[in-house]
This record gives structure tokens, C-alpha cells and sequence, in this order.
């Protein structure tokens, strides 16, 4: 089945910032884009994240074409056993390089598996309530009922956040990073739930443009409402970011509508270009991530911990340091701190697309 161009090109282009943003040559020295709140607040560089999630949703809906979008008990199988696979690879590069047996013990979850348990519950509600109606009244109830628990059980500061002791519950103090003086997960458990949310509003809008943008019948409205309503988005998110802040860390109910909305404006851009114009001449880097998209991010994870093994490690005034480290010490004798640490992401960058360019040609896409 034809695959949806601009939707390709947005994950590519997503997971290209995933990989830029995750991989600095030192993260005391970033452009302030590039960085990421530490609590409250919204930088591009937290808007990926839930791009790709929004990215995820949509793609449900045009892979669930050939089932005619019925849940069966073939198709939750197949659901199942893909989240539970993206969660595994998450745990199994968390533990990389296996050396440590220390890193075999559960530090919380990461960007995969919230990836997959957000996957898992987005695809079986989308499915299993089929209108959009329906599934808009979920993503209220999901939005509005963790805002009720978020201010009811404490508050959304990182002290009185009701995920936070749960995490803590779970996973114990000595597995969570510490964050603002405090021990916190950065993808906990609660704040999964409204993440679902996000997978949920991308599938209505995957549905929608799978539904009115038609090769055959090129026309620019379904790419405005789309516009449209991810303006509405992002004015309803700013609005509510008054009494519940834009967050990324804990996945706040207007970062949730504030992010979503930002996504479906990108896709409109992206489908005009593409989809409306038919000028894609520019995109041919993207569409090499955008068709292995996990595949990629999870490769630059396992080049960036591989780089760290005391066999990788550069001797330098008699201290071990990493490629990444010396590299950025070497440039930044020569540009500014800044821009070593960017080069060095944009090496990591162009790295992870040199190998993933041969399955792009032979059209192997890795699915996980």
C-alpha cells in the first residue's frame, strides 16, 4: 500500500532533531533552542518528542488500512507484540553495553518504552472506539482527569507531583535521576497516560488526511483545516498553560494540546509542499529516516554508548575521554562551544543516515 509521503518526511525530519537534540558534544553548551526546560516552559526541542507520538498515531490509522480498522484478535496481537517489542529495545539499550550488571536493574522508563505502552493503549482505544466524536471525548477525559489528579493529589510543581511518588513508589529512590534537588523520572508512569492523548489526537488527524487528501484529487482544504485546527490547539493549550503549565517532564494537559497543535501545523506545511505542490525534490534526506525511523534513533543510541567502551576511549593528557568529548574539545578551539557541541550532534546525525541510506535503497524497512 502507497505510502503517505509528507507523513514520512515529517518522521524523518523528527527523528533527525531526536537524534540532533539527544547527542550534544557537551550539554553545558547548547543553543537555548536546542536545550530543554528543565521544568516549566516549552523550547522547540521539547516539541519532538511529542511530534513523533503525534507521528505515531497517524501512521496506526494508514497501517490499519488493509484490516479495515477492525479490532480483531489477529490485529491485537500484532499491537501487542509490537509495543512490547519497542518497550524491550528501550530496557535492552538502557542496559547496553552489558557489561555492568548494575544496569540490569529498572531505572524507570525512557523514550522507547513510553513509545510503545503509548502505542499499545493509543491503537486499541482509536480502534476500539472508531468516531471521532468518541475518540475526541476520551482525549478530554484523558486531558481533563489527569489535570483533576495532577491538582487534586498535590499540585504540578516537582515537589507536590502526584507521579513523582508514585515513580517512587514503583521503581524506589536510588533508580530515579534527580531533577531540581528532587528524585523524578523524566517518562514516569503517569505521565504516560497523557501521552496516550497525543497518540489519539494524531490518529483523528491521520484519519482525516488519509480520508480527504487523495493523490488522484489534489485539493489544499483538507491541508488548511488541518492548519486550522492545530491553531485551535495551540490556543486552547496556551490558555490552559494559565492554570496548568506547557511541562514537558510531567506531560502536561496544555503541552499535550500546545504540542499536538505545533504537529499538526508542521504536517499541514510538509503536505503542501508535498502532497499539494509535488515539490519533494528536498525532502529525499528526511525520507531516508522517515522510512526507518526507530530503527535510526536506536542506532544512534547504540553508536554514542559503543563510542563510550574503554576500547573507544582517546587518551588525552593521560585521562580517558570519548570521541564526543575530545571532539568537541578540538573544534571548540576553533568556533565557538556552542557550535562544537552542534557540530557534533550533526556528525551523530549524518552517521546514523550513512547507514540507514543502504535499506532506505533497498527499500528494507525495519519495523519494530
Amino acid at each position: 500500500m502507497k505510502r503517505f509521503l509528507s507523513l514520512d518526511i515529517l518522521r524523518g525530519f523528527t527523528v533527525a532533531c531526536m537524534i540532533m537534540v539527544n547527542n550534544p558534544g557537551s550539554w553545558g553548551h547548547m543553543y537555548p533552542p536546542l536545550k530543554h526546560y528543565i521544568w516549566d516552559g516549552c523550547s522547540p526541542t521539547d516539541l519532538v518528542f511529542p511530534t513523533f507520538l503525534f507521528i505515531v498515531g497517524a501512521s496506526v490509522w494508514f497501517a490499519m488500512r488493509k484490516t479495515g480498522h477492525e479490532l480483531t484478535g489477529g490485529v491485537a496481537f500484532k499491537i501487542i507484540k509490537r509495543g512490547i517489542l519497542i518497550f524491550l529495545v528501550g530496557e535492552a539499550l538502557k542496559m547496553y553495553p552489558f557489561y555492568n550488571m548494575e544496569e540490569f536493574r529498572i531505572r524507570g522508563f525512557g523514550v522507547l518504552q513510553r513509545i510503545g505502552i503509548a502505542y499499545m493503549l493509543g491503537s486499541f482505544i482509536a480502534l476500539w472506539l472508531k468516531s471521532y466524536r468518541r475518540i475526541a471525548v476520551c482525549v478530554a477525559a484523558i486531558l481533563i482527569g489527569y489535570c483533576i489528579i495532577v491538582f487534586s493529589l498535590g499540585d504540578a510543581t516537582i515537589e507536590n507531583y502526584i507521579g513523582r511518588k508514585i515513580d517512587l513508589a514503583v521503581f524506589g529512590v536510588e533508580r530515579l535521576p534527580m531533577r531540581l534537588g528532587y528524585h523524578f523520572a523524566a517518562e514516569g508512569i503517569l505521565s504516560t497516560i497523557p501521552a496516550v492523548a497525543t497518540v489519539l489526537i494524531g490518529y483523528m488527524a491521520g484519519r482525516f488526511m488519509g480520508e480527504n487528501m487523495k493523490p488522484e484529487n489534489r485539493s489544499a482544504v483538507p491541508i488548511v483545516k488541518l492548519a486550522a485546527a492545530g491553531g485551535l490547539l495551540v490556543t486552547a493549550g496556551l490558555i490552559w498553560n494559565g492554570t496548568f503549565p506547557l511541562n514537558k517532564p510531567i506531560w502536561s494537559s496544555s503541552y499535550v494540546l500546545y504540542a499536538a497543535g505545533i504537529a499538526m501545523q508542521m504536517w499541514a506545511l510538509m503536505s503542501y509542499v508535498t502532497d499539494y505542490l509535488g515539490k519533494t525534490s528536498w525532502a529525499g534526506f528526511f525520507r531516508v529516516f522517515g522510512t526507518n525511523a526507530l530503527f535510526a534513533f536506536a542506532l544512534s543510541s547504540v553508536i554514542v554508548r559503543t563510542l563510550r567502551l574503554p576500547l573507544f576511549l582517546i587518551r588525552s593528557d593521560g585521562k580517558p575521554l570519548a570521541l564526543s568529548g575530545y571532539f568537541y574539545r578540538e573544534m571548540s578551539q576553533v568556533v565557538s562551544p556552542e557550535m562544537a557541541s552542534l557540530l557534533w550532534s550533526l556528525v551523530m546525525v549524518g552517521v546514523c543516515w550513512a547507514v540507514t541510506y543502504p535499506l532506505y535503497r533497498k527499500k528494507i524497512f525495519i519495523k519494530l
